[in-house]
């Protein structure tokens, strides 16, 4: 179920200017098809996580960088992980150390004078379960109650070869902090669980922009004996992103309050991460709705190879939201192996409740048997596709699967695309295949549609635009986009690489 927060500071934001919409076709733009042509190449394909630096001295650092340095590019947004496992169950009134670390969407740690000079402050507060969807309606109500939660920085530890002065990092991609959950032993609510969220501050010295870290689900003891080392893998706490839903408020007249909780597993690879173009895809297709709140009315929407979930879920939560008696069908798909970590993410946020309007299939590119399983019997009207492009050998059955669920006149594709590990030519085999069969074009703030090829969720809504409000993905980084909403680092991460294309068939025997 969605998580609500137990505190709120949005501040006041103009309104976004809506005006003509401009579709760029990305043939003229770049001559191939391919945004970013002269980005140098990556040594490594999205799939391919390395291992990061060992620990050495400046002198084989800078040996290292020179391997590690491509795979940095385009990584201004950050994450914050665990540097050491931690416990699922705290008492109260206890101080607790959180050793992290910032690495970029690949899972690197920081390299050089990035590393050297990275400065960002943490602090912490706790989440709870809504009560809006919880599956036994039990009424819950969490507002105006909090579990405070005080923070310090970490003490010395004989481990530690930099010790940070604030709580969060200084000097270093390793740092952590130290927190004590404060109050009675009591539960705000009949949910016995908890979420306790670690998020940047909008601080002047800020060198470096991250995700906020989640770790849970968390329950409370009165014995906390043990050592965080040698926790089983029943009893560490998980990593979790979250999205809040307040961010959205500003776009619109809602009073949305929950706060979406998607669960990765890095230890699944491509899978289990949370990548840039699904921050992007999947808040282009939020504020279009939280804006619009029937846009999707009676669409079916096909998540392609969805990995965590997270743009599905939150599409279908917001919906729920909006409108409990909605009818949009939405589809999440993915390889077999890949679909456990989608229903965790979906039960944690819906319930565990059978709803015919979400649907959880497996897909493998090519396999028309499953093609037609999941479009047969209802058409796909929008497709989402992130980050899919990083194994060439895959891009034929890539551009069959598209072909096989698309309906001609009727289905638009928002592919979301970051360039991380392959080079000219392997991008325009993608690009060279898909022009075959479908039209191509670039989605910016400013145009219009080509009238020629609009589908019919175009010709009745408009078309899709993104950066309406100045930056992709913002929702993804919560209380931090809020408060440095006018703060001039953070429009870094909107220049991340992503590039989100529009592809609709071209007419049968085109």
């Amino acid at each position: 179920m969605p998580l609500k927060l137990m505190r709120f500071g949005d501040s006041a934001v103009e309104p976004a200017k809506t005006g003509s919409v401009h579709v760029v076709d990305a043939q003229k733009t770049t001559g191939t098809g391919i945004a970013h042509r002269s980005l140098q190449r990556y040594l490594t394909p999205l799939y391919v996580s390395p291992p990061s630096p060992p620990a050495s001295d400046d002198t084989d650092d800078e040996d290292m960088d020179l391997f590690y340095q491509p795979l940095h590019r385009h990584s201004t947004l950050h994450r914050i992980v665990l540097a050491r496992n931690f416990r699922t169950t705290i008492a109260r009134n206890k101080w607790y150390r959180l050793d992290l670390q910032v690495v970029n969407e690949l899972g690197l740690q920081l390299l050089g004078d990035k590393k050297k000079q990275c400065c960002m402050q943490v602090t912490c507060d706790v989440l709870f379960a809504s009560s809006n969807n919880n599956d036994d309606d039990d009424g819950d109500d969490t507002d105006g109650r909090s579990m405070p939660v005080e923070v310090r920085p970490l003490s010395f530890d004989g481990w530690d070869d930099i010790m940070p002065e604030v709580a969060g990092f200084n000097g270093s991609g390793h740092g952590g902090l130290e927190f004590c959950l404060q109050g009675s032993d009591q539960y705000p609510t009949k949910t016995k669980y908890f979420f306790l969220r670690v998020t940047p501050l909008c601080d002047a010295k800020q060198t470096v922009e991250a995700l906020p870290l989640v770790l849970g689900p968390l329950t409370l003891t009165d014995d906390d004996k043990g050592d965080d080392d040698w926790l089983d893998e029943r009893n560490k706490a998980t990593l979790n992103r979250t999205y809040a839903a307040s961010y959205l408020n500003r776009f619109a007249n809602h009073r949305l309050q929950f706060n979406l909780i998607i669960r990765e597993g890095w230890s699944l690879g491509t899978p289990g991460k949370m990548w840039d173009s699904a921050l992007v895809v999947s808040e282009m297709m939020a504020k279009r709705l939280i804006r619009t709140p029937r846009v999707y009315d009676r669409c079916h929407i096909v998540d392609l190879s969805a990995g965590t979930g997270c743009a599905g879920i939150l599409l279908a939560t917001l919906c729920r939201e909006l409108d409990p008696a909605h009818r949009t069908t939405i589809t999440l798909t993915d390889l077999p192996s890949a679909l456990g970590i989608i229903r965790e993410n979906k039960d944690l946020n819906l319930g565990t409740r059978v709803d015919p309007r979400l649907r959880i299939e497996a897909l493998q590119w090519g396999n028309k048997q499953q093609h037609r399983a999941i479009v047969g019997t209802h058409p796909a009207d929008i497709i989402l596709a992130s980050d899919v492009l990083y194994e060439p050998k895959c891009f034929a059955d890539l551009v069959t699967t598209l072909e096989d669920m698309s309906t001609f006149g009727r289905t638009v594709i928002f592919l979301g695309y970051k360039r991380r590990g392959l080079n000219d030519e392997e991008e325009a085999l993608f690009f060279r295949l898909a022009e075959l069969k479908f039209h191509i074009n670039v989605i910016t703030e400013h145009g219009m549609l080509n009238a020629n090829n609009a589908v019919k969720w175009e010709q009745k809504h408009g078309p899709m635009v993104r950066n309406w409000a100045g930056q992709d993905g913002k929702g993804w980084l919560g209380r931090y986009a809020q408060e440095c909403a006018t703060a001039k680092g953070l429009s870094s991460h909107s220049q991340s690489g992503v590039v989100i294309y529009r592809l609709v068939l071209k007419a049968p025997g085109k």
